[in-house]
């Protein structure tokens, strides 16, 4: 495993488990005073990841972990990639899709964990955010990849209109000055963190085990 691959694989449960259950809002309204017409709220607003269509573009070994977790909390899940075959995608509990427009349109819950590419970039815009389906627990992405895959434009724009109803993401365009740069930042159901997907106390000491290791084998101990 990379040495960060379990840190962005709990990162994107953790972005998933909270655009399903509200949790950012839920605290801001016991905060406020609001305890029972959040939690009567809840009722009608949240939902259950197990059951739903989960679509992970990319499938490396982030995205081989979190789909490990998805499908234990029951989700059912699907991948694409170039490098994904039917072969590797049903060992890891998977279905392939050919295209992002496929894994688009069967999924009301999508994660963006690929590389940033001429192929990729640029590559998640309106058109295939009106290709989910409308599932009565909304359409939800998820970007724990990089910068310049989503469309910050176009996902704003859908997030304003209903089209999407929740976009996380650990990643922008524009670090770190996505605040005054990005037009996500005035949308509804945005919810962000500044690119620590691989920010734990064991991800960076795997890193500094890997570098040490590299160092040695270039000095030949």
């Amino acid at each position: 495993a990379g040495a960060s691959t379990r840190a962005v694989a709990e990162l994107t449960i953790g972005h998933l488990l909270q655009l399903a259950r509200g949790l950012a809002g839920a605290d801001a309204a016991v905060r406020a005073g609001d305890f029972a017409a959040r939690k009567a709220a809840a009722a009608k607003t949240a939902h259950e990841l197990g059951g739903k269509r989960l679509g992970i573009l990319g499938f490396g070994r982030i995205a081989t972990e979190t789909a490990a977790v998805c499908n234990a909390l029951g989700m059912d899940v699907a991948v694409c990639s170039p490098s994904a075959t039917a072969e590797k995608a049903a060992a890891a509990g998977c279905a392939l899709c050919a295209t992002p427009r496929e894994l688009f349109e069967r999924s009301s819950h999508v994660v963006l964990q690929c590389a940033l590419t001429p192929e990729t970039a640029g590559l998640v815009g309106a058109d295939l955010i009106d290709a989910m389906p409308r599932e009565p627990c909304g359409r939800h992405l998820v970007n724990v990849a990089r910068g310049g895959i989503a469309v910050e434009a176009d996902v704003a724009a859908a997030l304003a209109s209903g089209a999407l109803d929740s976009y996380a993401t650990d990643v922008f365009d524009d670090e770190p000055n996505c605040r005054e740069t990005s037009p996500l930042f005035a949308s509804p159901n945005l919810f962000s963190t500044p690119h620590v997907g691989a920010a734990t106390r064991e991800a960076q000491d795997n890193v500094a085990v890997l570098i040490a290791d590299r160092v040695m084998d270039v000095v030949g101990a």
